[in-house]
């Protein structure tokens, strides 16, 4: 059972357009980086948030439990075939990256 809690209880009770706009300037980097590493493609990964976000605006207000499907429904579906995240997806990551390009004079430890 999902409750809200925290700074989105106060937003539960706003206007749609408030609160999604609060949660959007929030989070939306964070959430695209994190589709970026499941989807493997930056414009799916900006795509699948604005429908999050879209869908969370219509759904708008929230009451405790009302909307914990929302993301989950777009989680669920499975990935067309030949979309499978490549290995090669983890050094899209910043903090992922940094360490992969380093030569290997500057990799060696004390």
């Amino acid at each position: 059972m999902v409750s809200i809690r925290g700074p989105v209880r106060s937003l539960a009770h706003d206007d749609a357009r408030t609160a999604v706009s609060e949660l959007y300037s929030r989070h939306w980097a964070g959430l695209v980086r994190l589709a970026v590493l499941v989807v493997s493609d930056r414009p799916a990964a900006e795509d699948a948030v604005q429908e999050a976000f879209t869908d969370l605006y219509r759904h708008w207000p929230l009451r405790d439990n009302e909307g914990a499907g929302v993301a989950a429904d777009h989680c669920g579906e499975p990935l067309p075939l030949g979309t499978a995240p490549s290995p090669d997806s983890a050094a899209l990551h910043p903090a992922a990256s940094g360490t992969t390009r380093l030569r290997r004079e500057h990799r060696r430890t004390r």
